[in-house]
């Protein structure tokens, strides 16, 4: 069995500057370590990447091995329903300060 990750993807809807902060941080730190990275395109345009490999949430779905879900509750619900049509494993970051307590 292969444990390892090849292609990773950022996804998220940040709605506070810290949310976007973490999903740049991760970018350049999957990168730094020799990732390929697909960054879900809104993250990408408000991050203003040049040069970055973008997609949809289906396309990162159907490219990536592992997809990093940087936001609250309801931005790791969403993406789990559209990731689970995919073999893609699912991670998150929580950066909300709604829904679900702790």
């Amino acid at each position: 069995m292969n444990n390892h990750f090849k292609c990773i993807g950022i996804v998220g809807h940040p709605r506070h500057p810290t949310a976007l902060t973490t999903h740049e941080m991760l970018y350049r730190w999957l990168c730094t370590k020799g990732y390929e990275v697909i960054v879900e395109q809104q993250i990408a345009h408000e991050l203003q990447l040049k040069n970055v490999k973008t997609g949809t949430l289906a396309e990162i779905g159907q490219l990536a091995d592992l997809a990093v879900v940087v936001g609250g509750d309801g931005n790791m619900l969403g993406a789990a329903r559209t990731l689970a049509r995919y073999d893609i494993k699912v991670i998150g970051i929580n950066r909300g300060n709604l829904g679900f307590p702790d």
